[in-house]
């Protein structure tokens, strides 16, 4: 969980070094805020060489990034949306059956 801003956030793969949507970066393995922890051992200091053995920023792997984040939120969005909808259709449901129950159809016997 990202310390500034709270959300959410899971490693694919990779360093401790952790960048949130809101910017702020932390350790995924303790959760402090970047290099303020004593989790060097496990990859900190080796994270700057990475950092130079990838070369330049890669733009378009963020884009991507970001890309697959909007879309998955998009889909966790629309699920809550047909599960509040389908919420909504069983509780009419329910409703209408205790009226049922309650409002019985009444019986005209005929003489005959």
């Amino acid at each position: 969980m990202c310390p500034t801003c709270k959300n959410v956030v899971e490693r694919e793969s990779g360093c401790n070094h952790m960048i949130c949507r809101c910017g702020g970066t932390f350790c995924y393995e303790c959760g402090a805020i970047w290099r303020t922890c004593d989790c060097e051992a496990d990859g900190h200091d080796e994270d700057e060489d990475e950092d130079e053995d990838r070369g330049a920023y890669d733009e378009q792997a963020e884009n991507d990034y970001w890309d697959r984040l909007i879309r998955e939120e998009e889909i966790v969005r629309r699920r809550e949306i047909v599960r509040r909808r389908a919420e909504l259709a069983w509780q009419q449901q329910r409703m209408n059956e205790r009226e049922a129950v309650q409002d019985p159809p009444e019986v005209v016997e005929e003489e005959g």
